[in-house]
């Protein structure tokens, strides 16, 4: 993980310190902290095919919760880099994280939540035919709309066993995109597209395991419809080109660990 990852995800740590030490005080407040790890694979697919590759990311999590209200803050950043090779000749090596903000309301075992997502991308094209390596960012935010249920099951030697589902709305309010340079065609460009649907699904199983520690292992599939938007002309000194921006997936196994205060 990187440096500046790392800062992030220890700050969030000491926020969860500072704030279960007020909770602990507080009967209407309780505090948890949870850390997700996930074997994603991201996919693109348009017109002209589709291609992905898979990477491990972890993802911190810190809620908190004063009566049915909840907050949850989660960063999810990818280990290594996810790399993407199409031909012998052509790969791209991406770095990705997940920014969420949550604000939610709890009903029995439902929850709803409104909340803004940030998905950062720095990556990197290596063209070997070309001789070109050129670095670039496609970055996307939006509003997300959903609701949650953790549904009892049966009990292991008293240990509760639940069934999770988490089902949320995505509305991407812009995607930008943009490139350094492309030096056998293009000077440099950048593209942004607004009002891109979405969802997202994550269905799992969870046990309690002692005390307020719980684990859950689940399943995630985010999917992204870019290639519902028009066609993006890209004007460049030499030419217009017509490019069909690629619907995402990304899926994977998740195990998550979450302990209450």
């Amino acid at each position: 993980m990187k440096f500046r990852s790392l800062v992030i995800v220890l700050v969030l740590c000491s926020m969860f310190v500072s704030i279960s030490a007020f909770a602990q005080e507080t009967k209407d407040w309780s505090v948890s902290l949870g850390m997700k790890t996930m074997y994603a694979e991201k996919r693109l697919s348009n017109s002209s095919g589709s291609s992905g590759d898979g990477g491990f990311m972890l993802n911190p999590i810190l809620r908190g919760s004063y009566k049915d209200f909840f907050l949850v803050g989660s960063y999810a950043a990818s280990v290594s880099d996810f790399e993407v090779v199409d031909t012998s000749d052509y790969s791209d090596e991406l770095d990705r994280k997940e920014i969420d903000v949550l604000f939610g309301y709890n009903l029995s075992n439902f929850a709803f939540f409104l909340g803004y997502k940030w998905v950062l991308q720095d990556g990197t094209i290596s063209d070997a035919q070309h001789d070109l390596t050129s670095p670039y960012d496609w970055n996307y935010e939006g509003l997300t709309l959903g609701a949650s249920a953790a549904v009892p099951l049966f009990s292991v030697s008293d240990n509760p066993v639940f069934f999770s589902l988490s089902a949320a709305y995505i509305y991407l309010l812009e995607a930008s995109y943009s490139i350094d340079s492309v030096e056998y065609k293009f000077d440099g460009y950048d593209f942004k597209v607004h009002g891109i649907n979405g969802f997202s699904l994550e269905p799992g199983i969870g046990i309690q395991l002692f005390g307020n520690l719980s684990a859950l292992l689940s399943y995630r599939y985010q999917r992204l419809l870019f290639s519902d938007h028009d066609p993006v002309s890209i004007h460049t000194s030499e030419e217009t080109v017509n490019f069909n921006v690629p619907t995402e997936e990304f899926k994977g196994l998740v195990l998550s660990f979450y302990y209450s205060f």
